[in-house]
Order: structure tokens, then sequence, then C-alpha cells
């Protein structure tokens, strides 16, 4: 900054001695290059700029509004807790193999340094992670999620034999599912219950798809979805309400 008779003075963010009056190293400015600060306006965001949240309240209601919708899942899910104090920007969450990357843990264990150089190489020290496989924690926002990710690593792999997994995509979600996490799986698939209907009513009814015919037969053959439903998923029914007929 000049002054009117020519004597450039030390800038706030860039004197180690803080400028004029004694700044707090916490709240000086710190540039990664050089910035032309003449500026006609300055735009802030709301969230955690303008409004600085607590995490402890704010980012547990985020959580715990998560948890809710596992509701059914598991009874034990309702009764975990959020510590928001335990992550923090900058990781790295590896979705396949259930990793936090920064120092490398799967779920809340850290790996060993072999496991580590077999599983990753020397990547962790390159910016090498990239969606869909990865994903980063760069907002506060993602410290819950990143939370509750550890948690549900931890329990699929004490459950994982004990796992299955419903969904109406047979790639996507059920395919990959049981090839690459190893679940049992299950076949949401709406069309069945009319299908069954009019097959228990008449196996010869008009009633079926008036151009394609039954879901599940070409002719007198298995139709080719019929095929991927029986090789592809260890279950299958027309809706997840499936799950409140079974007995306690």
């Amino acid at each position: 900054m000049e002054r009117r008779d020519g004597v450039q003075e030390p800038c706030i963010w860039s004197s180690p001695e803080g400028g004029k009056g004694k700044v707090e190293p916490g709240k000086r400015i710190f540039c990664n290059r050089v910035l032309n600060i003449s500026v006609k306006a300055v735009g802030l965001d709301m969230d955690y700029t303008l409004a600085q949240y607590k995490p402890e309240t704010f980012e547990k209601l985020a959580y715990e509004g998560t948890i809710k919708k596992f509701n059914g899942v598991s009874m034990q899910l309702l009764e975990w807790k959020f510590e928001w104090e335990y992550m923090v920007r900058g990781l790295v969450l590896d979705k396949k193999r259930g990793n936090i990357l920064k120092w490398a843990y799967h779920g809340f264990t850290e790996l060993s340094k072999e496991e580590k150089v077999n599983t990753y190489g020397n990547t962790l020290i390159r910016n090498a992670f990239d969606w869909p496989d990865y994903v980063l924690v760069d907002t506060h926002f993602s410290l819950a999620g990143a939370y509750l990710f550890a948690q549900l690593v931890e329990f699929m792999d004490k459950y994982r034999e004990r796992a299955l997994y419903v969904g109406d995509h047979i790639y996507g979600d059920i395919l990959r599912s049981k090839k690459v996490l190893g679940w049992r799986t299950m076949l949401i698939v709406p069309e069945l219950e009319r299908e069954v209907k009019l097959l228990w009513e008449q196996r010869n009814s008009n009633k079926f798809h008036k151009v394609w015919g039954q879901l599940m037969k070409t002719g007198y053959q298995n139709s080719r979805f019929a095929h991927q439903v029986r090789s592809k998923s260890f279950q299958y029914h027309s809706t997840q309400n499936c799950f409140m007929l079974l007995s306690s």
C-alpha cells in the first residue's frame, strides 16, 4: 500500500509482522500469487462464509437425517453417533475399496505400509483420484457423509455375508453389487405383480402387453430379460415392501 508521500507501506496480507498494527497469525491473509486488490465489488458466498454454521449441531442434523433413511436396513444403524471432530476437509473417499485417503484408512482402521503400496503404489503423493471412483471431501457439508461412509465400511465388512442389496437396475445395482462387493442381491421388477396375477388367473390370457406379450417369455422360451433376472440376482420381487411379508 502506497502513502501520499510515495513511501510503500507493508500490507497485512504479506508482511510477517502483520503490517500496520498487530494482526494475529490466524487472521492474516495468505497469498499463493500476486493479486491486484483494486476491485470495485466483492461477492461473498453464504454457507460457511457469511454464515458460519456449528458442525456439532448443523452437520449432526444432516447425519441424523441420512441415518433415518436407512430405517428398515438395520436397527443398529439408528444407534450410531456422529463424531463431528473426526473428519476434515481434503480427504479422498475410495468408493470401490472402502478406503479413506490421506494416510489411508479402511473405515476406521489404518492400512499397513504394505497394503498402501500394493493398492495405490506411489499415487498417494499425486493428484490421481478422480470421479467417479473417488470422492473428494472438499466442503464442510461432506464431513457427515464421510464419517457415515467409514461407519458403513466397518458395518459391511462385519456383515458382508449377511448383506442383501435391493435395487431395480440389473447392471448398475445388481451386477455391480454382486461382482464388486460380493453381496447377495434382490432385483425389483414392478411389472411382476401384474404378470403373475394374470398367469394365475388365466395362463393363456390376452391381457399381457398388446405388442410384446409376457415380460418373462418370448413365445414358449424365457425372454432375455428373464435370463438376466435369473443369472444376475439371487431373488426378485415386484416391490421392496415384500420384506413386510416376512415373519419376524
